[in-house]
Formats: C-alpha cells, sequence, structure tokens
C-alpha cells in the first residue's frame, strides 16, 4: 500500500510548514516526508500505544527527535496539554479518519486547532460516489473490511465532512490524478486553507 499511495503522498507531506498536528501517524511510515526546514513542531497524535516504540525508533532514524513529540491520545482528547487551539499551521489526516470513532466530531474538533490561514492536508479513502453496482460492491465490502483492518470504514464520506468542519478560505480536494472514478476504493486528496 504504501508503495502505491508514496507518490501521492510525499508532495502533500512536503508542504507542511510551521506547528503540525500529525494525527494517526502509527509507527511513522510517512514521517520521512516532513521538510526540516519548513516545520517547527510536530505533534504525532496516536493512541495506540503499540504502534509507539516502533514510532519513536523512526523519529530518531529521520533526525525528527528535537521537534516531533508523541502525543498519547486520540485527537478528540487533545484538549490543551499540548497545543491550544488555533496555533496549529497544519493538520495532516493520511488514511487515518476512516478508524476513528466519531469522524464528524473529531474533524470539527481539529478544526479549531488550526490557525487562521492554516492548512489541513489529507489523503483518505472515502465512499465510491459512482453508484450502482460500484457502490453495492463497496457497501458489501465495509460489511466486513472493519473487522480485519482496525476498524477502517471505506464508505465515509470525509471529503464532505472536511468541507462542512468550518469556513474555509480556499478548499482545494479532489481524486487523485490517474485514479478512475469507478474504484471501490476511491480517495480524496488535497489541502483546505483556513
Amino acid at each position: 500500500m504504501k508503495e502505491n499511495s508514496a507518490l501521492k503522498i510525499a508532495p502533500l507531506i512536503g508542504l507542511a510548514r510551521g506547528v503540525v498536528l500529525d494525527i494517526g501517524p502509527g509507527s511513522g511510515e510517512w514521517i520521512g516526508l516532513f521538510d526540516k526546514e519548513k516545520v517547527i513542531k510536530i505533534y504525532g497524535v496516536e493512541p495506540n500505544t503499540d504502534h509507539h516504540e516502533g514510532l519513536r525508533r523512526k523519529i530518531k532514524l529521520e533526525g525528527l527527535s528535537d521537534i516531533y513529540e508523541i502525543v498519547p491520545v486520540g485527537a478528540e482528547d487533545l484538549g490543551s496539554k499540548w497545543i491550544q487551539e488555533g496555533e496549529a499551521d497544519t493538520i495532516i489526516t493520511v488514511q487515518c479518519l476512516c478508524s476513528v470513532d466519531n469522524p464528524k466530531t473529531m474533524i470539527g474538533s481539529l478544526y479549531g486547532y488550526l490557525k487562521p490561514g492554516g492548512q489541513w492536508i489529507v489523503y483518505e479513502h472515502v465512499i465510491t460516489h459512482a453508484g450502482g453496482l460500484i457502490a453495492l460492491y463497496q457497501w458489501a465490502i465495509d460489511f466486513v473490511w472493519p473487522y480485519f483492518l482496525g476498524g477502517c470504514s471505506i464508505t465515509r464520506d470525509s471529503g464532505k465532512w472536511l468541507r462542512e468542519a468550518g469556513t474555509w478560505h480556499k478548499v482545494d480536494l479532489r481524486q487523485p490524478e490517474g485514479e478512475p472514478s469507478y474504484m471501490v476504493l476511491p480517495h480524496v486528496t488535497g489541502i483546505l486553507t483556513k
């Protein structure tokens, strides 16, 4: 999966700047893509402590120990212990909105942490809008998919929920280039600017 997505994700993560909320970094497969010249602090919001050891190793390997901090709670429990509302320059969600318990609530909460002019960088798989047999097939797969893939649901309309999270200065969300509209596992990618 990483090889298939890397060419689409790498340019996005490279755009992160300032204070970053990296939501659901897992064991850190993407953290080597941050541009160290552009970011000053990264909060890796990862509630699954099983990933922390691997994430720490990756942080050290990528030379991010001085700026990357693991936040051991879910985004919904972020509060103000690590970062205040309106302080994040960048929020990154890469294939994580599919597996959180209350995605619409979490998206709304995270919107508050983004400062005016801040950017939300997105690469998520989402519900198909193709309709017909493709939609039916996606719903059938999603009946069992979450049980085998850590609660991941492939029928979430994350792009819509991100657009509705608040007032955006600019929204540039789209299906990745070269991805056909009839995919059973389509994605939404891009940047929303507050």
